[in-house]
């Protein structure tokens, strides 16, 4: 008895199993998830270039996006950058490949000694913004250009694009290049931190001296120092004005 009570609940427990190999109770097998493609992301990768210089992959980021609608970083793919030719200023496209998928982004090679470019490079609103406010460059000339954002110096790239919409404090310039022209970088554009009623602003050159300046008020601010003046606003520079 104890021995057909024992087969039993065998059984129950390899059918169970079966079940659940099937993909569940009702028998269907369970959904394959496939790789529907991939996308290349080149913020922190360099995308203009010297004429001499060699191409580099180094910060690319490559993420394969799933039918089941996931998303994950990914190593292993390969990167193609054989119409690259750094004697030569001009627009290249680099091809980048994981198990068969495709995505492709463009670098751009220029010529130090080649003419500026002729046209102005502009960032839209200008002067300062909060946080989470979408800037967007632009170029006045008819040259075909791309363009690089910076944050805080031009070592520092964040993204490329004609827009972007920064998330941090900080000095937000961008730069755009031709095929045949010198890179014109813009003026900058300063990042105020998000949700921020009021601002410590500090004189210096003249010795310290510091206000909390409320957004909402209008303050007309005036210094006798030949040497100029310099305005901060939660440790980024606003503006200089010599007196």
């Amino acid at each position: 008895m104890k021995t057909k009570i024992f087969f039993t609940i065998m059984t129950i427990f390899a059918l169970a199993f079966a079940a659940c190999d099937n993909g569940g109770n009702d028998g269907t097998a369970a959904p394959q998830k496939t790789l529907l493609g991939i996308a290349v992301n080149t913020y922190e990768c360099k995308t203009v270039y010297q004429t001499d210089e060699d191409f580099d992959p180094d910060g690319l980021v490559v993420t394969a996006i799933f039918s089941d609608e996931t998303t994950v970083p990914v190593t292993g793919y390969q990167v193609d950058s054989s119409r690259y030719d750094k004697n030569i200023a001009d627009f290249y496209t680099i091809t980048v490949t994981y198990q068969s998928k495709k995505d492709k982004f463009i670098v751009t090679v220029v010529d130090p000694s080649a003419p500026d470019l002729p046209a102005t490079v502009s960032i839209s609103p200008s002067g300062s913004v909060m946080a989470n406010t979408p800037l967007t460059a632009s170029y006045s000339g008819t040259e075909i250009v791309t363009f690089q954002w910076h944050k805080d110096g031009e070592d520092t790239r964040v993204t490329a694009g004609s827009t972007y919409t920064p998330t941090t404090a900080g000095s937000y310039t961008v730069t755009a290049s031709a095929a045949g022209y010198t890179s014109k970088t813009s003026a900058a554009v300063t990042v105020l931190p998000s949700g921020t009623d009021s601002f410590l602003v500090t004189f210096s050159g003249f010795g310290n001296e510091e206000i909390n300046l409320d957004k909402n008020t209008e303050n007309n601010l005036s210094k006798s120092k030949s040497d100029g003046i310099i305005i901060t606003v939660d440790g980024c520079i606003l503006r200089t004005d010599g007196m």
